[in-house]
Formats: structure tokens, sequence, C-alpha cells
């Protein structure tokens, strides 16, 4: 419910500041309303009452005007409904939300209550908190310490698995991903996304001058299309070289922009 609310706010905000402009506009349009003829070529007249006055490429700015007059009519018009409904809807929307009787429950008694609604937060702990089978290759390689408490195996991992936990977006390293009935990946990162509560994966292409590694993360990335995963919709594909070093900044604006956490 508190979602709903704040997305409404939103669009009563966007709403009015629509209106404000549309209605400070509407003081300076000229008199009469545009009339379009012409099938392939159009030809602009002016109308005002009984008269018509054809308009050539000598009143285009008239023109102009008299479009968006019409348009700024219909806009106000749509709008201001659309606003007074908005406004009702909100004022009519309940405080708080059913998730909220489970959090208002002491720990005790969460501890022993199933919910049927879970909330984003309660969600989000149990994601983070529930046994995943993970990579069980070369373990030994995992060498540097995340702030989350993870082993990951590079510098790289570890300056997003960081970036991540800072975020606060929960994410998985290297959990299992079955594709089909056989076959199983370990995306380097797996992310839930809060507000669809769907997974996102994350792969870090960290040796791409190694010809081998290259073509092995190639093939993979077929795999996971031919699964439904790919970029712009369910997956995140980094990468360095020798010359080329991983965007830190760049990755960071684009979880900022992301809305994950």
């Amino acid at each position: 419910m508190d979602e709903i609310r704040k997305s409404i706010k939103n669009r009563i905000a966007t709403l009015q500041s629509g209106l404000d402009k549309a209605t400070l506009e509407a003081k300076g349009f000229p008199e009469g309303q545009l009339r379009i003829t012409g099938k392939k070529i159009p030809e602009y007249y002016r109308t005002l009452g009984d008269k018509q006055e054809y308009l050539g490429r000598d009143k285009a700015g008239t023109i102009i005007s008299l479009a968006q007059k019409s348009y700024n009519k219909d806009f106000i018009k749509k709008a201001s409904i659309e606003l007074a409904f908005m406004e009702r809807v909100l004022r009519h929307l309940p405080e708080g939300n059913a998730e909220g009787v489970f959090q208002k429950l002491p720990p005790r008694r969460q501890n022993i209550v199933e919910p049927y609604i879970l909330s984003d937060e309660t969600y989000k702990k149990r994601w983070e908190e529930m046994e995943y089978s993970t990579n069980p290759y070369n373990i030994e390689d995992k060498k540097y310490a995340t702030r989350k408490g993870d082993m990951v195996r590079s510098k790289s991992e570890k300056m997003i698995a960081d970036m991540l936990y800072e975020l606060h977006i929960p994410y998985h390293y290297e959990q299992e991903l079955r594709l089909g009935s056989r076959y199983s990946v370990y995306p380097d990162f797996t992310l839930l996304d809060i507000s669809t509560r769907k997974e996102v994966y994350w792969e870090h292409l960290g040796l791409l001058d190694d010809h081998d590694y290259l073509c092995k993360n190639l093939r993979k990335l077929d795999e996971y299309r031919r699964h439904g995963i790919y970029s712009r919709k369910n997956l995140i594909i980094t990468y360095e070289t020798a010359d080329v070093p991983i965007d830190t900044e760049g990755i960071r604006k684009m979880l900022e922009n992301m809305h994950l956490g």
C-alpha cells in the first residue's frame, strides 16, 4: 500500500506540473481553430465562426500555435479529470498495508508465524538467508574477502560484491542456476530485483585476453540466451582486459539507475 500511495503521489505531482504549464500557456494562443485538409500535402486553415482563412508557409507560427491550442484544451480536460480522481483515491487509501501486520509482531511471534503476504524486507531477508548450491570448482581460488563476508576469486569480483553490499542490493555469489534438466551454470552474481522479486544474473568477463576463456564464455552466453536470459532483461555483463580495466564508476551509475535495492 505504501508503494501504491507513493506512486499515486508521484502521478499527482506529474499531472499538476503539466496542468500548471498548460494553464499558463493557454493564455497566449491566437483566436480560432486549426483545420487540416489534403491527402498527400496538408493544407492548413484557421476557422473562426463562419469564416475560414488559408494559412500558407508564412503563417507557420500561427499553425503551430493553433495546433498546440487544440492539444492544450484536450490535455487540460483529461489531466483535470485524472488529477481529481487520483486525489480522491489518495484520500480514501488506508494508512499502512496488510504486510505491516506481520512486521508489527514481536520477533518471537514472527519466528513461528507464516505470513500470508511477505513484505519486501521480509522477502529480501529470506532470499539472502536461503541456502544454495555454489560452484565447487577450485574453491581454493576464492582468496578475496568481501564486506559481506563472502570469499571471491578476483579483485574485480570483490569490488562488485562490495558495491552491491554498499547499495543494499541483495546478491548471492556463484549460486547454481539450472538451465534445462541437465545443465548447471554458476553466474558470478545472482541479484534479487526487489520490485519484481525476480533474479538478475551477472557475469563479469575478467580474462578476455585469454582466447579459450573468451570462447568458453561466449558459448555460456549463448546458452543463457537459449533459456531466456539476456541483456536488457535479466542479465548484466561486465568485462575487462589487461588494457581495458573494469569501469567501476560506470558500473556504479548503472546499478543506481537500475533501482534493484
